[in-house]
C-alpha cells in the first residue's frame, strides 16, 4: 500500500514545485510528474502512473484540476484508479473519495472545475472577437521578416541566372526558410 502522487503544469514555463512539495508533504513515496496540457488524458505520466498504482494505494494528487480539466475525464479517471482498489485524495480540496462525503464534494468540485475551464475559454473568445471587430489587434504568427535585397535575388534564381543554392547563401538563410518565404510572398 503506497501513497502514490501526480503532478502536472500546463505549460513549460509554469513551475511543479509547489505540488511537488505538497506531494511530498502527503508523504507520496513515488510521484509522476509533467508538463502538459490537462485537457484529455493522453499525457505520458499520466498514463504511466496509471499503470504503475496496485490495490490498496492512495492516488494523491495537488488539486482536481491537476488529475483532468473536464468532468468526462475527471470521472472516468477516478473509475478507472478505483476500479484497481486504489483511493484518490485531492490535497487542495481535502477530498478522499473513500468517503461518501468525499464522493460527493468530488463530484461538486468537478463540476465546478468544468466550469471554470468553460468560462474561461469563453472569456478568451469573446477577447478574441473584440479585439478582431476594433481591428487593433492581428492573430496568428507575424510575417517573416524579408531579408534585404530578397526580391532581386529571387528574381535572378526564378529566371535562372541563379541557383537555389547561390540565393540562400547570397540572402544569409537557411534552404528552408528561402522556400518558405518564397512561398509565402507569391
Amino acid at each position: 500500500m503506497a501513497r502514490i502522487g501526480y503532478a502536472r503544469c500546463s505549460s513549460l514555463d509554469q513551475k511543479l514545485d509547489r505540488q511537488l512539495d505538497s506531494l511530498d508533504s502527503a508523504g507520496c513515496d513515488k510521484i509522476f510528474a509533467e508538463k502538459i496540457s490537462g485537457k484529455n488524458t493522453d499525457r505520458p505520466e499520466l498514463q504511466r502512473m496509471l499503470e504503475y498504482i496496485r490495490e490498496g494505494d492512495t492516488v494523491t494528487t495537488h488539486s482536481i484540476s491537476r488529475l483532468a480539466r473536464n468532468n468526462r475525464d475527471l470521472h472516468n479517471l477516478v473509475h478507472l484508479i478505483s476500479e484497481k482498489g486504489c483511493e484518490i485524495q485531492f490535497i487542495k480540496e481535502g477530498i478522499d473519495t473513500n468517503t461518501s462525503h468525499g464522493k460527493l464534494v468530488f463530484s461538486i468540485f468537478g463540476a465546478l472545475a468544468e466550469f471554470q475551464r468553460d468560462t474561461i475559454r469563453e472569456a478568451q473568445a469573446e477577447g478574441i472577437a473584440a479585439a478582431k471587430a476594433r481591428g487593433i489587434v492581428k492573430f496568428g504568427r507575424p510575417k517573416k521578416e524579408l531579408p534585404p535585397d530578397f526580391d532581386s535575388v529571387v528574381k535572378s534564381w526564378k529566371s535562372g541566372e541563379i541557383t537555389a543554392v547561390k540565393a540562400y547563401s547570397d540572402l544569409g538563410i537557411s534552404k528552408t526558410r528561402f522556400y518558405s518565404l518564397v512561398k509565402s510572398y507569391e
